[in-house]
């Protein structure tokens, strides 16, 4: 996670867990069995048994009804049988009609391209001690590809589990690869019922702790305990399974020929033609976010999304690999993973990635067209440093890394102190890489948005409040530079006549170092989290009246610990008062530990008192 981001996570956050003894999960799960048989050609029969326990009121709002995922075209659901015990251990079963298919709602939102559907289970009489149950056999006729299986699961510290266990049974001729963590066990006798050459797993797993979740955590595929199960032997060998039914859907028509070629017509640069191709389908191409793993690994023809301009990620990249091959430009599709998981984990499988992305060899470009604000040469922070999957070549590589060379925001603030205390401000701010991606999905919310109430809800985040105005070109707009204007006047900060003192005001500013002092790492961390990159600098140029007597400006601060680096500079030279303050964070490692997070705190110790100090005045 970006600076950035973790500036605007924090102004949501008004309080933490408590000591964790104190820490109670919304429910526990009191029994996980499940048994899966494969079958050699991929194919799979599942029968799951969940019983949960409702541990919190919270546990019973959300936990209430329960839904189970499964894609209709490849495979076939049946709860066989759902109930509810109660704390007197009365048991209540689930009537038939309160057991329901409807389509996925966390599939993007959209089920326009989807197969992707649920069982919803309605538990009667939930209370605080309800145990809920349900029994389901899944039948997957179809594999995801052909010939092959793949099964994971992770298992959140934040829960506890007292009965986990996995029964995996293979039919002869399966050849499959079992990785876990935290879990015993490995390959058991076979019944006597079993075919000759049936090989049988079972593992068991307990967890008896849970901790409550940390602010930053990296993506549970990077730590928490796991079942893994796979026939792919490796990474090249997803990847170019994928492309085997990928690649078709990419031809190029008489039609993405032809707008292909308008589009570019007088282009000379292969560079040009990419950043107009990709710059029509990240603006044209309705992105309708059903991702790799929940809507299938098929895109659909690059022809039919052309008419239809929608799609989803893998849609998004077929059609540009089609127009970019139209102009003689070649491409690969990216598996990655779009959560905040670095590590690609030991056994292959595409359960792994939820997302495909574009690259182009010859230049080695990624591009997400689904990242609509992305200018081209830049990714989206949920793209950034990722393990990734060319499929054309079924090589792993990695997409680059937040830098705070190319990954900065600055601001130039201008502020004149009237003589009855008000200030009039200009702010300028210039936004680069990854900070200027989400500034421009930020600001295309409030197009055409009440500017007051943005104004009002912008001041009054540091105490502040007045009149003002923030400009900025269409965020749509990928080829300009991505700058903002802002103009204002702050009601009186400054009690005049003196003598007094004043902090520098912030008026309509990013003010990203103000907001970043209010973050306080967990006491305790037990869980790696993300270690974010950033460069910040803010210049103030602060003109006071010729009446008033400075007598004593701000002293400059200097500060370096491990990763992070701050500096403040401060000189009143004819009745204006420049400061700059500059911090720097520019991470080595994938994740911070409890070391980074010392570190902070002491650099969170030194921003405080910098931003406290006064201009003092007679």
């Amino acid at each position: 996670m970006h600076l950035y981001k973790l500036v605007l996570t924090i102004g949501l956050v008004f309080f933490c867990f408590g000591a964790y003894a104190d820490y109670k999960p919304k429910m526990s799960y009191a029994k996980y069995h499940t048994e899966i048989r494969v079958h050699p050609d991929g194919s799979d029969e599942q029968t799951i048994e969940l019983l949960m326990k409702i541990e919190t009121q919270a546990g019973v709002s959300s936990m209430g009804e329960q839904t189970i995922s499964f894609n209709s075209t490849l495979s076939n659901l049946e709860v066989l049988e759902a109930y509810t015990i109660k704390p007197n251990g009365d048991k209540v079963m689930v009537d038939p009609d309160k057991i329901r298919t409807q389509d996925d709602a966390d599939d993007g939102a959209s089920n326009v391209y989807s197969d992707s559907k649920v069982k919803l289970i309605i538990y009667p009489n939930v209370e605080v001690g309800s145990q809920l149950y349900y029994k389901a056999h899944l039948v997957r006729h179809t594999p995801v590809f052909e010939g092959q299986f793949y099964w994971t699961r992770l298992f959140s510290p934040y829960y506890r589990y007292e009965d986990v266990q996995v029964d995996l049974i293979l039919d002869p001729g399966v050849d499959l690869n079992v990785d876990t963590k935290g879990f015993i066990g490995g390959t058991v006798e076979s019944l006597p019922s079993d075919p000759k050459g049936t090989l049988r797993y079972h593992h068991q797993f307990v967890q008896n702790t849970a901790y409550p979740s940390e602010l930053g955590t990296v993506s549970l595929w990077d730590f928490a305990p796991y079942y893994s199960a796979s026939t792919f032997k490796s990474y090249k060998d997803v990847g170019l399974a994928y492309q085997k039914r990928a690649k078709p859907m990419a031809q190029v028509t008489p039609e993405i020929e032809k707008l292909s070629l308008g589009l570019t017509k007088g282009l000379s640069e292969d560079r040009e033609k990419v950043k107009v191709l990709y710059n029509w389908v990240s603006r044209n191409v309705r992105y309708i976010g059903i991702y790799a793993g929940a809507g299938g690994y098929v895109p659909h023809e690059a022809e039919s999304i052309l008419k239809n301009q929608y799609g989803d990620c893998k849609d998004h990249v077929t059609l540009l690999e089609s127009m970019l091959a139209a102009v003689g430009i070649e491409s690969t599709p990216v598996l990655i993973n779009s959560e905040k998981s670095y590590i690609l984990p030991k056994l292959a499988s595409p359960g792994t990635f939820d997302h495909v992305i574009t690259f182009i060899p010859s230049m080695k470009l990624f591009l997400d067209s689904t990242a609509q604000y992305a200018p081209i040469g830049s990714l989206p922070d949920s793209d950034m440093n990722k393990p990734v999957l060319l499929t054309a070549t079924g090589d792993v590589t990695k997409t680059r890394a937040n830098d705070a060379q190319q990954d900065y925001t600055t601001s130039n603030i201008k502020l004149v102190l009237m003589e009855d205390g008000t200030i009039v401000g200009k702010t300028v701010t210039w936004m680069y890489g990854s900070d200027e991606i989400e500034s421009r999905i930020r600001e295309s919310k409030n197009v055409n948005q009440d500017q007051e109430r943005l104004i009002n809800r912008q001041l009054g985040r540091f105490m502040e409040t007045g009149t003002g105005e923030i400009k900025y070109e269409d965020p749509g707009k990928l080829d300009q530079p991505w700058k903002m204007v802002s103009t204002y006047i702050l009601d009186p900060l400054v009690n005049l006549p003196g003598p007094g003192g004043f902090t520098i005001p912030y008026g309509l500013s990013p003010a990203t170092l103000r907001a970043m002092s209010t973050y306080r790492p967990p006491a305790v961390r037990r869980f790696p989290a993300v270690c974010e990159t950033g460069h910040f600098i803010e210049k103030y140029e602060l003109t006071v009246p010729k009446k008033l007597g400075i007598i004593h400006i701000p002293r400059d601060v200097h500060f370096k610990q491990g990763d992070l680096k701050y500096e403040s500079r401060y000189v009143f030279k004819n009745q204006m008062l420049t400061a700059i303050r500059e911090m720097t964070a520019d991470r080595t490692g994938l994740s911070c530990n409890s070391k980074d997070d010392e570190d902070w705190n002491a650099f969170a110790a030194v921003l405080k008192r910098d931003l406290r100090q006064q201009i003092l005045f007679n």
